[in-house]
Parts: C-alpha cells; structure tokens; sequence
C-alpha cells in the first residue's frame, strides 16, 4: 500500500511515512508538507480557504449556494449572496412563514411573528358608478 510502512494486510496500514497521514479507515493519504498539508488547485496550504472544505487531504469546492461549507459541497455554513438558510440549506427565497435576517453572520429565514413582519398587503376591488351626474368609486378591502 502507498506511503505504508507497516502493513496490517495488504490493504490496511498501521503506520505511515513522512509526509503521509493515516486514517480511520487504515489507509495513508499524502500531505504536502507538515506545515501545509492540504491540497488546493492553487498549491498546498495549512487550512482550507473560505469557499472550500477538506476532503481527505484536499480542499474541494462548496456547492454554489455557499459561502463556506463542511464536510460535503452542500453542508453551508453561511448561504451565498442571495441566499438564506432554511431548515439546514440554502434557499434562494424564505418559505412562507418566515422572513430573512442576519443571524450568527448568515442570511436565514426565521419563524416571522407580528414585530418584524411586515403584513400582507390587502387586496380590494374598486367598482365605479355615476349617480346623479356624481361620479363615484366603490372599494372594497378583503
């Protein structure tokens, strides 16, 4: 096995050499050095950047609805602009019921109550008469 330098079978390792790291599952992974040891498409660094999570010993990219993300592509941190977190992802639109606010540096959508919601418009219908050469208009709220 690669970077194995004691092998419990051929497929499991119970040590590993420089510059490699072992694993739960008995198997070395090579780092890029002891100070930076996790890959990124633009080199090695010590932790994986703002838009990226490890994966193994390489810094993969966050779905596009995050900002920042762990442990798999869709598991956000913080949503993307123009996102807000729901129930654990990221929306592009709260559901009804709640509404958006900044919470712990993150859009998310809240349960809304009546002191930070606003209400919902009221919908009328207008109905027009003349009566006695006097125009006039009907509105009704509903």
């Amino acid at each position: 096995m690669k970077g194995c330098i004691n092998c419990l079978t051929y497929k499991s390792c119970l040590a590993c050499n420089i510059n490699t790291s072992i694993w739960s599952n008995y198997t070395c992974y090579v780092f890029c050095s002891v100070t930076k040891k996790y890959y990124t498409a633009k080199g090695c660094v010590k932790f994986c950047p703002n838009g990226t999570y490890l994966s193994l010993t390489t810094c993969l990219a966050c779905s596009s609805v995050c900002k920042t993300c762990q442990v798999t592509a869709e598991n956000c941190l913080i949503c993307a602009n123009g996102y807000y977190r729901s129930n654990g992802i990221c929306v592009s639109q709260c559901p009804s019921g709640t509404i958006a606010q900044l919470v712990n540096g993150s859009q998310t959508c809240v349960t809304c109550n009546p002191s930070i919601c606003k209400s919902q418009p009221l919908t009328y219908k207008t109905t027009q008469f003349v009566n006695n050469y006097q125009y006039n208009v009907q509105i009704q709220f509903s």
